[in-house]
């Protein structure tokens, strides 16, 4: 309900207002724009007056209105009033009806508006004096008293070595005084001029108030003024007066509403309706009180509380090595959740786990295609958890309770303030406590409740282009400012000739192989280059090389989506700055497409910054709502810490000691009393071990890289990561709705929730590293494990709302064009993940790493391109880029010993970035047409992880360091070459399979034009698809042939890869090409399953049984889309078609 005593509210309604009156113009009457006009003049009027009254300082209406929220009005006021006069002419007012234009504030020195006034002055001064490179950062916090709030500023963050209020002014004048206008930078000169005004103004203003009583604040004003004025040369003769502290109070206006209603930090914090201009007070207090206790801890030489301890960095290259900076431990803050979430993942709310029927009619564990030592096996989680392996029958239920239990209370864990008096966790709070943790969200917008709908992240890194992205903005920025003042964001061509020969972007990207990939982040970063300039809280960032290096600054851009005015939906991309100089990530700006590869600020999102000591007080496992385990110095304290010994998990110390689980978990004897579980959730557990506490040895502990262990790419590089797994559980099991068959392996929609949710917290612990703000780019190896833990939780949370969106809420379209029974809201567009990937770059650094050690078999010319599509030029007699990799592990495997350091471990990570560049290539739609990716299939990528696995073994052998070991691998596009490919393999096996059958079919299905200039047109697959279809449906197969029905469930893998990510794709918008194809090909494959194995194979049945669930509703057999499927990506980029055929 609207709320019309909340200003806040009051101003979004006149926004949309004003809106919806230029929409509807031109059909409103003259008295209808008439009333318009007068009502927004008296509401401007009515906050310009009562903001600059004395009198009504208190008056709850103008909470949270200031000057830039009027200005918003009166920009609306003359747009209106002009286009009413251009229609109508002006006003004809009568009957004692008048309009007041231009009205000016009241000069009163108590009003809010001008105690606003001096407190922003005295926070730009403090920056200005202690050379704070971002003067508009907001330096000033309030008191408070453990959580509640007060209005009165703290003098501590004027001056933090002051004693009093009096005290942080006096040392503030000292510091003015001392100013070398000299060293200023011309901002900072014209800050401190505009400053001066500012003061001079309500200087004037004490002086007339002063003949009836001294305002308050009188001589901090006087004083202040005199300063500046003095030090600028505008005043001769500086007065300092004496400061009174009964006349010295500086206040927050609209916090005093709040002090006096004994609202709480945490209340401010996440009330939607407390804007960021008051917030920033307390975060900034919030964020002082880290500080001062991470100091006073470094003083005193006392350890870190839990969620404070010092890092450990052992990476080379890494700048922080001397700093002692927050940071909790990954094993128990994210590992730990992993395995929780993995095993509730494969169980049911009832503690048993998840089965299905074998072909005996018996019920067993669920499994999943797992790649173990290599090779793909189906495993269930009895394989994967170790304590579970060896057990059978009541034992192995008993044993995966206590388990499944311990993760339940990890999970609820994060709930805990829920619990009320009586124990009882309401955890429908879920959504809000995530939702009150939403950093980026909150960074974006500045409110937790804005619930941006985030679809994309793009992460920096030393790649060239974020290289040469960075560097065009130092140049230009501190070379050309002007240049660029008068630019549109979108012409950048209009730029000067000089400045633009700076953009080296088609020097690094082929225009010509990626031209999708190319056009969008090429116009992307040209428009927000552009507007960096324009922006202060971006330009700061950039300014005077003697501030900041280039490697302090990163940065990420993350694209969301949300609704314009008139309901329309819209992409947006936040520009985000990571300054490791200063530990701030500051949100410069956000920009949002309003057409083809152009872009228009999006003033809906103001700039803000926030210090990465507070992102990590306000992540989810932080101090402020939640403190996630205990620690004395020898032992850890945490509800349910004993799953890791439970699951029979070893753990590995830094220097390589292996732990058994009696080695850091209690026995149940040394404790006398662990009852935290069965106090807190009523659950007694029976264990040898202590489930509440563990030895802290495993603070630096990750886990242990035995074949014994719980099977995870964490254990082993060759396997598949815990969320991966979690994934695999989520899609193989079939979810309880009203109306689905009685199955088994069932996933209720509360199983779903949880498991979301869960999900959800892992990936904002991983987001925000405690000691870093947001994931970005630091070192080469810390930001490849974060990066790729986050790629990993994305795809978990990707698979989770895939199962949510299509069917749950039934978001793939029905045939009609109509959702089932979905919303906006509920059918969300998943989340991608990148980053500048450069193959040729990276494969050419780790062959010159290898050239100096073996220039016979590297046969590359450092100083020169290489080709990668002439793999003899690369080395000696390949006949491919597989053949060049295993060749340069030859030659490091071979040099190893003789080899330094850093070339060990450079040509690991080049290796690594040049195989992830190819699985990102290969993966991703923008890339179909890349050269470089022209003879690379899924067979060659699987080649090259093996061999990047080896050179793994040899480089662990000779070395302690701690290389990332997991390939990443992006969710597949739809438009990929990937799917290119593997849609021809599918379209040849089932061509061949009718073949078989001697049904008549003409292979044309199989033909591609090779004539570049008619290949486009001849790409058309309908009638070919109508034949297959027809043509398979009427085969006859024998139910006895093991060989035909292997073939067809070979076909059946294919589909159901591919077929996930056009469900995944298709949740939203139009039926993405091919997907009619991939759909009928499916829904006919099923259907012959269904009709020939229905009764003689039971894994068969139930694959049937859980794709018609899964697609109750939706008819996929009748949905109609593009369906072209060419070589062109071939055709464009080789000159013989024969000899490719031939050589390929």
């Amino acid at each position: 309900m609207f709320d019309y005593n909340n200003s806040e509210e009051i101003i979004n309604l006149w926004k949309e207002l004003f809106n919806l009156y230029k929409s509807s113009f031109n059909t409103l009457e003259y008295e209808q724009s008439k009333i318009f006009i007068k009502n927004l003049n008296y509401i401007i009027n009515y906050y310009k007056n009562n903001i600059s009254s004395s009198e009504d300082i208190n008056d709850e209406s103008i909470i949270n209105i200031n000057e830039k929220k009027i200005e918003n009005l009166e920009n609306y006021f003359k747009e209106a009033y002009n286009l009413h006069k251009f229609k109508y002419g002006e006003f004809d007012l009568e009957n004692g009806e008048y309009l007041i234009v231009n009205i000016n504030y009241y000069k009163e020195s108590q009003s809010k508006l001008q105690k606003e006034r001096l407190i922003e002055n005295i926070n730009k001064l403090s920056n200005i004096v202690d050379k704070n490179k971002n003067i508009g950062e907001n330096k000033l916090g309030i008191k408070y008293d453990g959580n509640r709030i007060f209005s009165e500023i703290d003098y501590k963050t004027i001056d933090k070595d002051s004693n009093t209020l009096i005290d942080a002014i006096d040392k503030l004048i000292d510091k003015i005084d001392a100013i070398d206008k000299s060293k200023l930078s011309e901002i900072e000169m014209n800050e401190l001029t505009t400053i001066y005004y500012n003061l001079k103004e309500l200087y004037s203003i004490n002086q007339e108030e002063k003949i009836f009583e001294v305002p308050l604040n009188d001589e901090i004003v006087n004083n202040l003024y005199n300063s500046i004025g003095s030090k600028l040369g505008l005043i001769e003769n500086k007065e300092y007066v004496e400061l009174k502290p009964e006349n010295s109070i500086l206040k927050i206006p609209d916090l005093e509403h709040f002090e006096s209603d004994g609202k709480t930090i945490t209340d401010v914090i996440i009330d939607k309706n407390i804007p960021l201009e008051n917030k920033k007070y307390i975060i900034k207090t919030l964020e002082n009180s880290i500080n001062a206790n991470i100091e006073n801890s470094i003083d005193s030489g006392t350890s870190f509380k839990a969620g404070q301890l010092c890092r450990n960095p052992n990476s080379r290259g890494n700048k922080r090595s001397l700093d002692c900076e927050p940071n909790t431990s990954n094993l128990i803050d994210i590992t730990f959740d992993e395995i929780a979430l993995l095993i509730l993942s494969a169980g049911n709310m009832d503690g048993s786990m998840s089965k299905t029927m074998d072909e005996n009619g018996d019920l067993v564990p669920i499994t999943i295609n797992v790649m173990d030592n290599g090779e793909e096996r189906q495993l269930s989680i009895k394989d994967i958890i170790p304590s579970l392996r060896n057990l059978e029958g009541e034992k192995l239920e008993a044993k995966f309770n206590t388990i499944y239990t311990l993760a339940q209370i990890g999970y609820l864990e994060h709930f805990r303030n829920l619990i009320d008096e009586e124990g009882n966790i309401d955890i429908s709070g879920s959504i809000d406590l995530i939702k009150n943790h939403d950093i980026a969200n909150f960074l974006i917008s500045g409110d937790f409740e804005n619930n941006i709908k985030e679809t994309g992240y793009y992460f920096s890194s030393d790649s060239d282009i974020d290289t040469m992205f960075k560097s065009f903005l130092f140049d230009v920025i501190n070379d050309n400012e002007n240049e660029l003042n008068d630019i549109d964001i979108n012409d950048f061509d209009k730029l000067p000739s000089d400045i633009k020969n700076k953009w080296r972007y088609s020097n690094i990207y082929d225009e010509n192989e990626n031209e999708n990939e190319f056009n969008k982040y090429n116009s992307l970063f040209k428009a927000i280059a552009i507007h960096c300039n324009k922006s202060p809280s971006c330009k700061e960032q950039f300014m005077d090389n003697d501030k900041f290096n280039k490697e302090d600054i990163s940065f990420n851009i993350i694209s969301f989506k949300d609704n314009d005015d008139n309901g329309n939906s819209i992409t947006n991309h936040a520009f985000i700055i990571n300054n490791d100089e200063i530990k701030q990530t500051i949100h410069a700006f956000t920009l949002n497409e309003i057409d083809n590869n152009k872009y228009e600020i999006n003033d809906k999102y103001p700039s803000n910054q926030m210090s990465y000591s507070l992102m990590n007080l306000l992540n989810i496992n932080g101090n402020l709502i939640n403190s996630n385990f205990e620690y004395d110095g020898q032992y850890i304290i945490k509800a349910g810490i004993g799953l890791l010994a439970e699951c029979g998990i070893k753990l590995q110390l830094p220097d390589g000691t292996i732990l058994n689980p009696e080695d850091y978990n209690l026995s149940a004897n040394d404790v006398e009393e662990d009852t935290i579980i069965e106090d807190k959730y009523g659950v007694k557990l029976d264990s040898k071990f202590t489930l509440n506490v563990v030895d802290a040895k495993i603070l630096f502990a990750k886990l242990a890289e035995t074949k014994d262990n719980i099977i995870c790419s964490e254990t082993d590089s060759k396997t598949g990561s815990l969320n991966a797994h979690s994934g695999k559980f989520v899609l193989n099991r079939n979810i309880l709705l009203d109306g689905n068959e009685d199955v088994t392996n069932t996933l209720s929609i509360d199983d779903l929730d949880i498991i979301n949710d869960y999900n959800k917290i892992i990936m904002n612990k991983i987001k925000y590293p405690s000691h870093n703000g947001m994931i970005h780019f630091t070192n080469k190896n810390e930001f490849n494990k974060e990066y790729n833990n986050f790629v990993d939780s994305v795809k978990l949370d990707n698979s989770i709302n895939k199962k949510i969106s299509n069917e749950v809420n039934q978001c793939v379209k029905k045939d009609n064009g109509k959702r089932k029974r979905s919303t906006i809201d509920t059918c969300n567009s998943c989340i991608s993940v990148s980053m500048g990937h450069e193959l040729k770059n990276s494969l050419k650094e780790s062959l010159k790493i290898l050239k100096n050690y073996d220039s016979y078999r590297i046969m590359i010319d450092p100083e020169k391109d290489i080709d990668i599509s002439d793999p003899k030029s690369l080395c000696r007699n390949a006949e491919s880029i597989v053949n060049v990799l295993e060749t340069s592990v030859d030659v490091y495997k071979s040099n190893i010993d003789r080899m330094n350091d850093n070339d060990k471990e450079d040509f690991i990570i080049k290796l690594y970035d040049t195989i992830n560049a190819y699985y990102y290539k290969y993966y991703k739609a923008a890339f179909l047409n890349d050269k470089d990716i022209l003879n690379i299939n899924q067979e060659k990528l699987d080649e090259m992880e093996l061999i990047y696995n080896e050179a793994l073994e040899i480089y662990s052998k000779k070395n302690e360091g701690d290389v990332t070991k997991k390939i990443i691998k992006p969710d597949i596009e739809t438009g990929s070459k990937y799917v290119n490919d593997e849609l021809r393999y599918t379209i040849s096996y089932f061509v061949n399979m009718i073949n078989k059958d001697n049904v008549a079919i003409d292979n044309g299905s199989l033909n591609f034009d090779f004539d570049k200039e008619v290949a486009e047109n001849h790409g058309n697959r309908n009638l070919d698809l109508d034949v297959i279809i027809e043509s398979f449906n009427g085969i006859e197969i024998d139910e006895t042939d093991t060989t035909t029905k292997k073939y067809l469930l070979n076909i059946h893998n294919r589909l159901e890869k591919i077929e996930e990510s056009f469900d995944r794709e298709n949740i939203d918008g139009d039926y993405k090409n091919n997907s009619e194809m991939v759909y009928k090909l499916m829904d006919s494959l099923i259907t012959k399953f269904e009709n020939v194995y229905k009764d003689s194979d039971a894994d068969i049945k139930r694959m049937v049984k859980s794709y018609r669930n899964s697609n109750k509703n939706i008819n996929k057999g009748n949905i109609k889309s593009k369906n072209y499927l060419n070589i062109d990506h071939v055709i464009n980029n080789v000159n013989n078609i024969k000899d490719f055929i031939l050589n390929d």
